[in-house]
């Protein structure tokens, strides 16, 4: 628990990808569930197997769309997927709680910017009844691209950042993960989807929950690392 308070003291005082001290809402304080799960607000994370939920519900099922997942009552809830039942402050702790670090991580320095991020790869998925048994589908598998599947799977945690004032950009516009490399997104796709082309990528509705559907999101940091 000495290292569990340490890392809650690093978050509040100095957060991610900080260029000066911000003055920010607190994430909340994790509460201890035993046998290495933690819980923080909504999320329940496994530190064990490096993962960790989030409930939410589905937003839309049309386009457009940037985001897969997004804060509850988020900014650009809009054009996002899911929005989760939390905010940046406690989606950031729970990432760096299962082992993610930003240190060398990368963002994106303009909307629709064509460089690949730099960061900690991450999977994510997201789960749902439907029929009376559990339905999970990868994040990227619930997108297409001018009418073609998504064959990259290749996100990557880069902690957001602070802008004028000391305020925390994914929780001013409620933006968790994203993938036309918008600047302020927590996990990022890591080439980007639909750069430059807004409209051109839309869900794959085949696969998609139902508007409206209890989901669960699911971050897990894999075993092997794989490219930055």
């Amino acid at each position: 628990m000495k290292q569990l308070a340490l890392v809650l003291m690093l978050v509040l005082v100095s957060g991610p990808i900080t260029a000066a001290a911000p003055e920010v809402k607190s994430a909340a304080a994790p509460i201890d569930l035993g046998d290495g799960r933690l819980q923080v607000g909504a999320i329940i994370i496994d530190q064990a197997k490096q993962t960790f939920t989030t409930p939410g519900v589905t937003l839309r099922r049309a386009d457009p769309i940037e985001f897969i997942a997004v804060t509850q009552g988020g900014h650009k809830s809009y054009e996002s997927i899911v929005e989760l039942e939390t905010n940046a402050h406690d989606f950031n702790l729970a990432c760096i709680l299962i082992g993610l670090d930003n240190s060398r991580a990368t963002r994106p320095q303009r909307h629709f910017d064509p460089a690949p991020v730099r960061g900690n790869p991450v999977d994510i998925s997201i789960s749902w009844q439907q029929q009376g048994a559990t339905r999970t589908v990868a994040a990227a598998d619930l997108l297409s691209v001018d009418g073609k599947p998504v064959t990259s799977h290749r996100w990557r945690y880069n902690g957001s950042w602070f802008g004028p004032g000391g305020r925390y950009k994914a929780e001013e516009f409620g933006t968790l993960v994203g993938f036309v490399h918008d600047e302020d997104s927590i996990i990022h796709h890591r080439e980007g989807l639909g750069l430059d082309n807004y409209g051109g990528v839309k869900l794959n509705e085949a696969l998609a929950p139902p508007q409206g559907a209890s989901v669960l999101l699911t971050i897990s940091r894999p075993v092997s690392g794989g490219a930055p």
